[in-house]
């Protein structure tokens, strides 16, 4: 059977694993389908804003959850995938890989609307820079993430 239409939104906090001071809300949503053993498959994009400076992050991503399973499920996996336009402190702009792959738990559904609980881990290596100091940069931020969000 050929799925049907869905979008969501997700509002979520990760804890920077890097020691970089980065530690960020990140805001969310996504539109593509639902059908079969697809929880959802589709695009999304968000936006990332660090919590002690002013770097922001703009990810868009292709994604997809699955429960692996036709019968509805509690828990499902998330995975996510594409570029992020980085503004990260005084530095030039830079667009550069995102990836994110989670573990969701349902809270609560209907035939229109369900809500979730994620717990993620969020990658972003971002490229060097050059400066008048040298390179600056050329790390790879990583995240410990808890979101909630609901899909219609």
């Amino acid at each position: 059977a050929i799925g049907h239409f869905t979008w969501g939104v997700d509002l979520a906090s990760g804890v920077d694993l890097t020691a970089r001071d980065m530690t960020m809300v990140n805001i969310s949503g996504c539109f593509g389908y639902k059908g079969g053993i697809m929880r959802f498959a589709g695009v999304g994009a968000a936006i990332i804003t660090m919590m002690n400076n002013s770097s922001r992050c703009y990810p868009v991503y292709a994604m997809a959850r699955t429960t692996f399973s036709r019968t509805r499920k509690p828990c499902f996996l998330e995975v996510k995938a594409g570029v992020s336009f980085n503004s990260i402190l005084d530095y030039k702009s830079t667009t550069d890989f995102y990836g994110s792959l989670g573990v969701g738990f349902t809270l609560a559904h209907s035939r229109k609307f369900s809500s979730h609980l994620l717990l993620s881990a969020v990658c972003m290596p971002l490229k060097a820079v050059n400066t008048p100091e040298g390179n600056a940069r050329g790390y790879t931020l990583a995240y410990a993430s808890i979101g909630l969000g609901c899909a219609f």
